[in-house]
């Protein structure tokens, strides 16, 4: 049964012609050398597609797992090794990120003219090695270098999944596919805090990095021998087979792209403000209204992964039944109005007076917040050229963490220690109030980038043909 998913082209080795001549690709007429037409029928069977995309889904699942655990366990850590909120945001944000931000543009450079599925496999297992690493920490030191491997290790999953995701699947279904591999990183958050909260409750916090780890290892293992590469630039009219441009001509290339620029603002600075409150919700529960970490686990899980993965799949699948390739409609919609809705409701998390009040606001912020995802990554890989796409998302990375998860948790927990004299176990809840108010910012570079497309994506287009 396995060969015959895992088999690119659908073929079970039995069956009638007609199923095998359904399932058969369609031959690519020759056009010049280097070059390719639009593909009018996939080169894998759609049973195929979607194994490969669950597959990446999986590896994106473990990503945000195996990252998301420790926020759930600080209250823990915190208490056994005798840290600072400071320390605590070291270890969820600068330690991380530098390393993540740092190794992600030159394996984003690998994986545009290497092959993909290899990275994504070392990838996976090198973050699971380092995540169960975390759990054998004895201090301060050791937590910081198994979080540099982690970062390290998790740099190499995004870009090269989103490079082979949009040469599996064509522009008018695109959205949707990335906002199904999106959602596996909400769902991993949910992952990372019920699983990680109930483990830690009963086994202790060291046994969730182990217990959450080591499957990855499989998974990488899976991986590698499974998923297959797709041709590049699949279904654009694009040169093939040509050198890798240098770094300088792809950065200057990307600066003459407005709408991708303004996207790695709001990148930037959307993260600061929302990793940095993601990162220390749990502990914000846990201190303003005394849940456990189990309960904080269970129902921040729902509330924030659950949420924020129905907004994901359905902003995706919105997006190109609105957009039909066109993607600064779901933009506007999804993107620019959706995330102005979620500021008074992140508020009104912070500032309720009762848990079950902010937990049922999480819900809907995360939902409504996730309604962007799906377009945002569809939108990028529009306007780039195809052999560039990986280190399109590597640069957005890049920004986002050395700017977003780096600074953000620091900034969260810095500001929080400022605070306690004042406010006590209320300077948490108090120093996420500032953080969320930077959320302005980005949305007004998000509505820059709308105008900005339609100009961008006839640029890609006419250069492409031109190649």
């Amino acid at each position: 049964m396995l060969s015959s998913i895992v088999d690119p082209r659908g073929r079970s080795g039995g069956g009638a012609e007609g199923a095998d001549a359904m399932l058969k690709p369609q031959r690519i007429p020759t056009l010049a050398p280097g070059r390719h037409p639009i593909a009018r029928q996939s080169e894998f069977s759609s049973r195929y597609l979607w194994y490969a995309l669950s597959l990446l889904f999986a590896a994106n699942l473990f990503n945000y797992m195996d990252r998301m655990v420790i926020s759930v366990v600080l209250p823990l850590i915190k208490a056994d090794l005798d840290l600072s909120d400071t320390q605590l945001g070291v270890l969820t944000g600068i330690a991380f990120a530098v390393f993540y931000a740092t190794f992600g543009i030159p394996i984003a450079r690998w994986a545009d003219r290497g092959t993909r599925r290899t990275i994504v496999s070392l990838a996976i297992a090198v973050w699971s090695a380092m995540t169960v690493l975390c759990g054998m920490a004895q201090n301060f030191v050791h937590m910081m270098l198994a979080r540099f491997g982690v970062g390290i290790g998790e740099a190499g999953c995004v870009p090269p999944s989103h490079s082979m995701i949009s040469d599996f699947f064509p522009t008018e279904r695109r959205a949707t596919a990335l906002g199904i591999h999106t959602s596996g990183a909400t769902l991993g958050i949910v992952g990372g805090l019920v699983l990680g909260g109930f483990i830690a409750e009963t086994w202790g916090w060291r046994w969730a990095f182990f217990m959450l780890g080591a499957p990855g290892l499989l998974l990488a293992i899976v991986t590698q021998l499974t998923l297959r590469e797709p041709t590049r630039g699949a279904y654009e009219e694009a040169a093939v087979d040509v050198p890798q441009p240098p770094l300088r001509e792809v950065l200057r290339y990307f600066a003459r792209r407005r709408s991708y620029v303004h996207l790695v603002i709001v990148f930037a600075m959307g993260s600061f403000a929302a990793f940095g409150i993601q990162m220390w919700l749990p502990s914000f529960y846990v201190r303003s209204f005394g849940m456990s970490t189990a309960e904080v686990g269970f129902y921040f899980g729902i509330a924030f992964g659950l949420g924020s993965a129905m907004g994901t799949l359905g902003g995706g699948y919105v997006a190109d039944w609105m957009g039909k390739g066109d993607m600064r409609k779901p933009l506007l919609i999804l993107g620019v109005g959706a995330s102005a809705m979620t500021l008074p409701l992140s508020l009104g998390v912070l500032l309720s007076p009762w848990a079950a009040l902010a937990l049922s606001l999480n819900l809907v912020s995360s939902t409504i917040g996730g309604l962007a995802n799906g377009p945002l990554f569809a939108a990028i890989q529009t306007v780039v050229d195809n052999r560039m796409r990986a280190i399109a998302v590597a640069i957005l990375m890049f920004s986002s963490s050395m700017i977003g998860v780096g600074l953000g948790p620091l900034f969260a927990g810095m500001l929080s220690d400022m605070l306690a004299p004042r406010f006590g176990d209320d300077s948490l809840r108090y120093s996420l109030v500032i953080l969320s108010m930077l959320g302005v910012y980005p949305i007004v570079h998000l509505w820059l980038a709308v105008r900005a497309l339609p100009r961008d994506a006839e640029m890609t287009a006419r250069e492409a043909a031109a190649a």
